[in-house]
């Protein structure tokens, strides 16, 4: 299990880095989504990674109500 701190960390190495990062964080989860709210948003985000890194298709992205996603 990662802590908010170690993601905190790698995400700094990374940007200090100049490589691009998307950080997501869901307050009100542990580990996992217990809200189905927090579970569509964060797949919607991760479809749209694998087709920009990956090539191939997706749905664009788009803000689920309820969702309590923090970009940092």
């Amino acid at each position: 299990r990662v802590t908010l701190s170690n993601a905190d960390a790698m995400v700094a190495a990374l940007r200090k880095a100049k490589r691009e990062v998307t950080y997501v964080v869901y307050p009100d989860e542990g580990h996992g989504f217990a809200r189905p709210e927090n579970q569509f948003d964060f797949y919607g985000r991760v479809e749209e990674f694998l087709a920009k890194h990956l090539g191939g298709r997706a749905e664009p992205w788009k803000k689920i109500t309820g969702a309590t996603a923090e970009l940092r």
